[in-house]
């Protein structure tokens, strides 16, 4: 019996309630146990497969060109030039077991749709296919087919070509690699529906509803108690003098995962000075939500006039207000890029602001 074996049956006579001495029936298999509560399971870590994870990280360092001198060994030894992804790379009879080790982890490294480059357009083969700092989308379209050119659209591309091109890890939000969304990769299959959760208070039918229930008690305890109240104005404000604001929104079609964003520019009157709405492709609201403010700021810029910035996203405003930016980050070019067109205003404010503020 080997290593795993026998603390995976430490662990079950634990969870039971068994010992040597006293057996106790298991009244569910190991592996079902062992599966991620969105698959049914109860999220107990089963040994070899949480082994298997935790190798994958080394393999991961590897692909990732790691500068240590172990990695510099393996490199010359084994690797020899080649990936972790080609099919070719199996291990000899005669390495090291710490190799074999390292290609067994690598197996959740294999499959393409769990890696993913972030793409920086630098290449003068792919200006050809721009038009006003964006993709010429007839163009994609006379050579590529209609899903590819969704895809192509909405890739979060650097497009000042200034960052260098990079793999990240795709199962995580932030693209860095992490021993529990290798882990989770082995358990493959459609999310376990809770059959409970129709019935359940905390649901999406009754949210709506308990939302109101909290805030119509909050308004009464608050006039009963006579405390001083804060009144927030839902309603979009009109800017300062000489200065003209811009909101921004985007939004995503969750059936077809079409992104889409639109933009609007008005001065302290409150009169249009430019607007924009863009079709996107496919991707995710994050994605839509900086592309809102990409070309928002192309727009800006082509106006020439000093801007404060409205959007209803948090993440994006804590991403450009970030002064380090994770190049792992699956949208750190369009990132990057919007830092760098916000560099080009000497006056410049971006907020966040409630969505009914910034209705257009």
């Amino acid at each position: 019996m080997s290593i795993c074996e026998d603390l995976d049956k430490v662990n079950r006579n634990f969870f039971w309630g068994g010992s040597e001495k006293k057996h106790k029936i298991h009244l569910c298999q190991w592996d079902l146990m062992c599966k991620p509560k969105s698959k049914g399971g109860l999220g107990l870590k089963k040994t070899h497969d949480m082994n298997q994870a935790l190798l994958a990280k080394v393999s991961w360092r590897l692909l990732r060109k790691d500068e240590g001198l172990w990695a510099q060994i393996f490199e010359k030894k084994y690797i020899k030039r080649h990936s972790f992804c080609e099919p070719n790379m199996v291990p000899k009879q005669n390495c090291s077991p710490t190799w074999k080790g390292t290609m067994f982890g690598a197996q959740l490294l294999d499959k393409r749709q769990w890696i993913l480059l972030l793409i920086s357009i630098r290449i003068p083969l792919f200006l050809i296919f721009f038009v006003n700092g964006w993709w010429d989308v007839e163009k994609l379209r006379s050579i590529l087919p209609e899903e590819w050119v969704q895809k192509v659209t909405g890739c979060s591309a650097d497009f000042q070509g200034v960052l260098e091109d990079c793999q990240i890890w795709k199962p995580t939000s932030n693209g860095l690699f992490s021993v529990k969304s290798a882990y989770n990769l082995l358990f493959q299959g459609a999310n376990w529906l809770n059959p409970w959760r129709k019935f359940s208070l905390m649901s999406s039918e009754f949210e709506g509803i308990l939302l109101g229930i909290v805030l119509a008690i909050t308004v009464i305890v608050g006039i009963n108690s006579g405390t001083n109240k804060v009144q927030v104005l839902l309603a979009w404000v009109l800017p300062e003098i000489g200065v003209v604001k811009l909101n921004i929104d985007g939004s995503r079609r969750v059936s077809i995962g079409a992104i889409g964003a639109k933009g609007v520019l008005r001065d302290h009157l409150g009169q249009w000075i430019g607007g924009f709405a863009v079709n996107l492709g496919q991707g995710e609201v994050l994605e839509a939500e900086l592309w809102g403010l990409f070309f928002g700021l192309n727009l800006a810029v082509e106006k020439k006039v000093v801007i404060v910035i409205e959007m209803d996203s948090d993440t994006v405003v804590l991403l450009i207000q970030s002064k380090v930016l994770n190049a792992c980050q699956p949208n750190a070019g369009l990132v990057s890029s919007c830092k760098r067109l916000m560099n080009l205003f000497q006056r410049i404010k971006l907020q966040h602001i409630y969505r009914e503020r910034g209705m257009m």
